[in-house]
């Protein structure tokens, strides 16, 4: 009888150790598959840049602007409501709720989609005409209008995936729907005839509905198989413990979220269009203008949207641990996880900027060899910790069940944007338009920073969370581009400049830890990277005492 506290005590710790290395594993393993996911994507961009052009870019860019308002109408709300609510039967062991919730989003889901496909197909010539100016999209519409209802089913999948915590699932998934579009559209885009814009814009967009449908087959398939393994768990033929109002809370989760993200998208599609005719105003050509907005909005910012697969990956997974965790009011938790999370996107997000701040020219020239671009990325570069940490802060908000805020702040954003971009584009052209992307993002991380300060009482250290370690990340980059590269590589490729990147990021981690700014854990962390780079070199020492058992003098 005594022993029964230390052992509810030993049991508890192993729970928790196994918590934690379940988060870090399926963290680690979506981090992975997003990094080789962008990383394709952005050679995919480059690839594609220099077949249709920016101009094409462009085209292709306000298509989706438009796709994406109606695939929100199904996919976002009832996404993150199958994540929250699977999270939290799961957490209660009920995996017959779990599943009876699930079927009631997807049926839901398909709805939506069904719903949404119908609208675009029969709206798509005026929409064309109308609001994007330009009827060379009315076919690309039609086309995409096809992939609706698969982006509804495969996001009920996504969903369920998440909040099981069948990672590799998802990230295969992600992986084979890449793969497909890109094949898709090789294949397609050799057909296409020289600077015809509209034919290449619809090869893209016919290798998104292709590999949209495949994808929902393979996440079906995934399902069926997690599915038949389910029934054969003892809790699974319990039956849940009370009755649970699932449609309530469906609604209840869903709708704040997908009214959130149909009026970000609608908004953000306005946007968009604002940006050509804003353009043309200030005394472009409707081309030029076109091919303007395909470089920021289609070129640049996939460049810096790139590094933040490696923190977008603990944004996603934020909204089961959160959910969880508020579903048993640990504020404790809640509180410590999302310290650390913000604490290491701030610091990353910081390497990122001064990297790409001094090896602008450089990065631009690599990827789409315009001059005009690296421009571009030099001036759009400091945006990114907020943009990072800002979408960190909106998955731990999602947690929190605080849709309603979350869509408060996205229809103010998405005003006052439209306001500047409606007054400043005719007036100062895309120094208007760097001007209302940097008040966006401002205005967003402000609001969304108070909300989360207030719920979850954080402290949010700027000064040495990200002032500090940009510090180091300038001196880092400038010590290897000025300093090394300059003597060391007159003629320099991609190796060398890869050699460059990692050169800057060994020298960021020193200044880090040389001025106490890196926690115990991750400075043991390093030591163990030590030890493994010392056994490395030594590679007798290692054989002689965990193979022989030979005790060194």
């Amino acid at each position: 009888m005594l022993s029964a506290p230390g052992a509810n005590r030993k049991k508890l710790f192993k729970r928790l150790t196994l918590k934690k290395r379940n988060f870090i594993t399926n963290s680690l393993i979506l981090t992975a598959t997003s990094v080789i996911a962008k990383t394709i994507g952005l050679v995919f961009r480059s690839f594609m840049s220099e077949k249709v052009g920016s101009e094409g870019v462009g085209l292709y860019a306000l298509v989706c602007s438009i796709y994406f308002f109606f695939a929100s109408f199904s996919v976002s709300g009832m996404s993150l409501a199958v994540t929250r609510l699977v999270s939290d039967s799961m957490a209660r062991d009920d995996l017959r709720g779990a599943r009876s919730t699930f079927r009631k989003c997807l049926g839901l889901s398909i709805f939506a989609g069904v719903s949404s496909s119908f609208a675009l197909f029969y709206f798509s010539e005026f929409i064309a005409r109308e609001f994007l100016g330009d009827q060379r999209a009315i076919v690309s519409l039609r086309v995409l209008s096809v992939a609706l209802p698969f982006i509804a089913f495969s996001a009920c999948f996504r969903g369920y995936f998440y909040a099981s915590g069948h990672i590799v699932k998802t990230a295969s998934e992600q992986l084979m729907e890449q793969a497909i579009e890109i094949i898709v559209f090789i294949v397609l885009i050799a057909r296409v005839e020289s600077q015809n814009v509209e034919q290449a814009c619809l090869a893209i967009v016919t290798g998104t509905t292709v590999a949209e449908a495949i994808s929902c087959m393979y996440s079906y398939l995934m399902y069926l198989f997690y599915i038949t393994k389910i029934k054969m768990h003892k809790s699974f033929l319990l039956k849940s413990s009370k009755k649970q109002r699932v449609f309530r809370k469906i609604f209840k989760i869903s709708v704040p979220i997908t009214a959130s993200t149909c009026v970000k998208a609608g908004l953000g599609a306005a946007e968009n269009m604002l940006i050509p005719s804003g353009l043309h105003s200030f005394g472009s050509s409707f081309e030029k203008s076109l091919s303007d907005y395909g470089m920021i909005n289609g070129m640049v910012m996939p460049i810096i949207a790139f590094p933040a697969v490696l923190v977008s990956a603990f944004s996603n997974l934020l909204v089961s641990e959160i959910s969880k965790e508020n579903t048993l009011n640990n504020k404790i938790s809640i509180q410590r996880i999302s310290s650390r999370v913000l604490r290491f996107t701030m610091i990353f997000s910081a390497f990122i900027m001064g990297l790409f701040w001094i090896f602008s020219d450089i990065i631009g020239g690599y990827i789409y060899k315009s001059q005009e671009c690296s421009g571009y990325l030099f001036l759009l570069c400091p945006f990114i910790p907020i943009a990072y940490v800002s979408d960190v802060i909106n998955g731990i908000l999602k947690g929190l069940n605080q849709q309603m805020h979350y869509l408060l702040y996205s229809i103010i954003n998405s005003i006052v944007c439209i306001i500047l971009l409606y007054f400043l584009l005719p007036w100062q052209g895309m120094k208007g338009l760097i001007i209302t992307i940097f008040a966006g993002e401002i205005l967003n991380f402000t609001l969304t920073a108070f909300r989360l300060t207030k719920i979850v009482k954080l402290k949010i250290l700027l000064i040495d969370w990200f002032l500090k370690p940009l510090m180091c990340a300038l001196i880092s980059c400038v010590l290897t581009k000025y300093l090394l590269l300059e003597f060391l590589f007159v003629d320099l490729n991609f190796k060398k400049f890869s050699f460059s990147i990692i050169l800057s990021l060994i020298f960021y981690i020193l200044l880090l830890f040389f001025i106490n700014l890196l926690e115990e854990d991750e400075k043991r962390l390093l030591t163990r990277i030590g030890k493994i780079r010392t056994y490395v070199f030594k590679p007798r020492k290692i054989l002689s005492k965990k193979f022989f058992g030979v005790q060194e003098r």
